[in-house]
């Protein structure tokens, strides 16, 4: 991945943090402060935290689009495409071995056939 990519993640990541950190905080002030009532502070901060997964989740699917789309544009396969390319990759062995095989038996049976030939 490039520098770019790594930073916008890294950047990515931090800012949740942060954002999470400071809805807790925010929220354990009020309640100190006595401004919410401990249900209002559970309520509110319950509110902020899912409103903060739901951000996290928006960015995180930015963030993988973002991802692809550099991928992309350094033509590097997909996990999924390399996995299909391992795959054809051993079917391609396998196939090149049976014929390997295949030769060889020939080669020993036209051996095999041509010695007999020569000796009677």
């Amino acid at each position: 991945m490039n520098e770019t990519g790594k930073r916008s993640i890294f950047l990515a990541v931090g800012a949740a943090a942060i954002a999470l950190e400071a809805i807790e905080a925010l929220a354990e002030e009020l309640l100190r402060r006595g401004e919410a009532s401990t249900g209002d502070g559970r309520r509110l901060l319950e509110e902020m935290v899912e409103r903060a997964r739901g951000e996290a989740r928006s960015l995180k699917d930015g963030l993988d689009g973002s991802v692809r789309r550099t991928l992309d544009e350094m033509s590097l396969p997909t996990r999924e495409k390399f996995s299909d390319l391992e795959l054809r990759l051993a079917q391609l062995e396998h196939r090149v071995k049976l014929l390997e095989e295949q030769a060889d038996a020939g080669a020993e049976g036209d051996a095999a056939a041509g010695g007999k030939g020569g000796e009677g």
